[in-house]
């Protein structure tokens, strides 16, 4: 019943219909910095200066996704990693503002599947 649960809350985020708003997710995925929004070549940065690692995920000098560890800047589907297939189809264009939005949605939708996963993972130890 609980992996039923949890697949059908998988499937309502997946397709964007409910959008994590948890603490957890609120900084996650954000757009932030002034620009053109062209994408040109991304650059995942760690500031380790902090006592907070902080995660941007840069798509060109100045603008950033905020919050985008590793693991979510690496998260496959169909064998395909889902951000950098996303920004490598807009390079050397502006990513429009109904873009942005639907990244942004879709970042927090990939940390919570992340988190999701290993909740799965917990709950079938023991049988698979």
């Amino acid at each position: 019943k609980k992996l039923s649960e949890i697949g059908r809350e998988l499937i309502q985020k997946h397709l964007l219909k409910e959008i994590p708003n948890e603490d957890d997710y609120r900084k996650i995925g954000n757009f932030k910095g002034e620009g053109n929004n062209v994408v040109k070549k991304l650059k995942l940065k760690t500031d380790k200066n902090k006592k907070i690692l902080e995660h941007k995920l840069f798509i060109n000098k100045t603008q950033y996704f905020e919050t985008i560890t590793e693991e979510i800047f690496n998260f496959q589907i169909g064998g395909y990693p889902v951000l950098e297939r996303y920004f490598k189809d807009r390079k050397d264009r502006p990513l429009e503002n109904k873009e942005i939005v639907n990244l942004e949605k879709t970042i927090k939708v990939l940390a919570f599947t992340i988190k999701q996963m290993d909740l799965i993972d917990n709950l079938t130890n023991d049988w698979i």
